[in-house]
């Protein structure tokens, strides 16, 4: 008897022995994608992830006239690379500590020179210092500087600064959005981002917290005494993760709205 093949079982085994894969996303931005990671296999086989987290940007962002948005955990790009081309008038700053991932934000950058982002190979944390990265096997979208449930030690140290070093040495311009997704160390992040918090440009933080969010959860109640509401964002996916993505966000004036803001220092229009 003849084994029965399931369809496109032949493509899926083939793609599956392949390193990378060049793949199209439903945004139009082209990405070098390794399947057997994770993050990267969940965007092979539905064109995106997380599709509620880029949305919520790119509403966000059509608010600007010009929006400078922060990516703090930028990975392979994929939310950094859709923006832009979604919204080409934004100016995307992106943070990855881990170099691998570095590597291929800057590989699928390549593949797209149109969209023009700004690099920063260094993570963001309450204080300067020398972090632990921590690998989940699989799952390279799964670093930490925390030790997480089945992770493991990378043996690989990295700098992280604060951001409001950043923006106070100019370096980095005051954010319109943020979207932070650094696996459990957010609220490290923010409190190394008070006069960024402060400043009235900053409209909308997109951020991920658990499913079951506890009414005591520091991080929402940092946000909240900053003035921001919290708003669970909807999804169109059937949901199995432990985490959820929530959007803090605040009304901004009409002023902020259509100001251009200067360029920090060292940094221009074009791809740094």
């Amino acid at each position: 008897m003849s084994k029965r093949k399931i369809p496109g079982s032949v493509f899926i085994s083939n793609l599956f022995r392949k390193k990378y894969v060049r793949s199209t996303n439903k945004y139009g931005v082209d990405l070098l994608l390794d399947p057997r990671e994770y993050l990267e296999k969940e965007i092979l086989s539905n064109g995106y992830y997380e599709e509620e987290v880029i949305q919520q940007l790119i509403d966000s962002s059509k608010q600007f006239e010009k929006p400078i948005v922060w990516d703090i955990g930028a990975n392979v790009g994929l939310h950094g690379l859709s923006l832009k081309k979604a919204v080409p008038s934004t100016n995307i700053f992106c943070f990855e500590p881990y170099h691998i991932n570095f590597t291929k934000l800057k590989n699928n950058q390549a593949l797209n020179p149109d969209l023009h982002l700004h690099f920063f190979n260094f993570g963001l944390t309450e204080n300067p210092k020398v972090n632990q990265i921590y690998l989940t096997d699989t799952n390279l979208g799964r670093t930490s500087f925390m030790e997480l449930s089945h992770t493991e030690d990378s043996c690989i140290s990295t700098l992280s600064c604060n951001g409001d070093f950043l923006v106070e040495n100019g370096y980095v311009p005051y954010p319109n959005i943020i979207k932070i997704d650094v696996e459990g160390l957010e609220l490290s992040v923010f409190k190394g981002c008070h006069k960024i918090l402060s400043n009235p440009q900053l409209q909308s933080i997109v951020f991920e917290r658990p499913t079951d969010l506890d009414p005591s959860d520091e991080v929402v109640n940092l946000l909240k005494s900053y003035g921001f509401d919290i708003t669970l964002l909807e999804l169109d996916r059937l949901h199995r993760e432990t985490n959820r993505n929530y959007a803090a966000l605040r009304k901004v004036s009409t002023e902020i709205r259509t100001q251009t803001t200067l360029n920090p220092v060292g940094i221009s229009d074009t791809q740094s």
